[in-house]
């Protein structure tokens, strides 16, 4: 007798077959739409041909029902919008390695003027003697 998948193998497959790894999420007994924040059910039929290893992804009617709804598909795109804009906010530029004007302008005035910045910063050693 050849092996038979379990319900688990049959849901993670068609989750597979519709390319829906990132949205759907599977517990091995329901199958949950990430983007629609709820459970999507499937009739007593497609549960006996999971039993019976005769489950084509036709069969899943109430799955691919949910995937072709336009409240499924506008919750995907705005999914989908909200992770682009998450990972764009790191792509700004880190402006803590660039000093300031003010700060730079100072440097140079210090430097022209020839004072030391042991004097600026307030080092009382005295490195002349």
């Amino acid at each position: 007798m050849a092996p038979t998948k379990s319900r688990a193998a049959w849901l993670r497959e068609w989750i597979t077959r519709v390319g829906g790894n990132s949205i759907y999420t599977t517990d091995g007994k329901v199958i949950f739409c990430e983007a629609c924040q709820q459970k999507v059910f499937f009739d007593n039929k497609s549960l006996f041909l999971i039993n019976q290893q005769q489950a084509p992804s036709g069969q899943f009617f109430q799955l691919n029902q949910h995937n072709s709804t336009e409240k499924h598909q506008a919750n995907v795109e705005r999914r989908n919008k909200k992770q682009i804009r998450e990972k764009q906010q790191f792509l700004t530029k880190d402006r803590t390695n660039i000093p300031d004007k003010f700060t730079f302008d100072l440097c140079n005035a210090m430097i022209s003027a020839n004072i030391p910045f042991q004097k600026i910063f307030g080092n009382t050693r005295d490195d002349d003697s």
